[in-house]
């Protein structure tokens, strides 16, 4: 199993962030977990650290439901500033959503990794952390 240095959670949902973080924390999958309620706090996150890659996450769990800034403004955002951060981030998207029409809308983002349906558990956590490429 992989183990990464930094987990990010972008989701608005408490109950959401806290499995995530449990069950990563339980099965030691990450050294350190960011969570931000909002996505505009995890872009201000991610451009204060562009060129600091051991800042910067190794796999964001991004929700796509969420208020003020949604997951695929958040997804619009991250294609402008990528350029300008040193290290290639798999995103990987967890809704609620069931519209064919978000899968499809996600294929078209380079960065998007995997599209995953709530509710969140093991399994769902389990299968993201095995898809992500051998980290060095």
């Amino acid at each position: 199993m992989k183990i990464i240095d930094n987990l990010c959670i972008i989701d608005d949902d408490r109950i959401c962030q806290f499995i995530i973080k449990t069950y990563a924390k339980a099965r030691s999958l990450a050294r350190n977990t960011q969570i931000f309620a909002d996505a505009n706090s995890a872009l201000d996150y991610l451009k204060s650290f562009s060129d600091d890659v051991n800042h910067l996450p190794d796999l964001i769990m991004l929700d796509i439901n969420m208020p003020i800034m949604d997951g695929w403004s958040f997804l619009d955002e991250f294609q402008k500033i990528s350029p300008w951060i040193n290290k290639e981030i798999p995103i990987f998207l967890i809704t609620s959503s069931i519209q064919e029409e978000d899968k499809i809308k996600a294929r078209q983002y380079s960065a998007v990794s995997g599209f995953y349906i709530k509710p969140i558990n093991e399994e769902l956590i389990m299968n993201i952390f095995n898809r992500l490429p051998n980290l060095s």
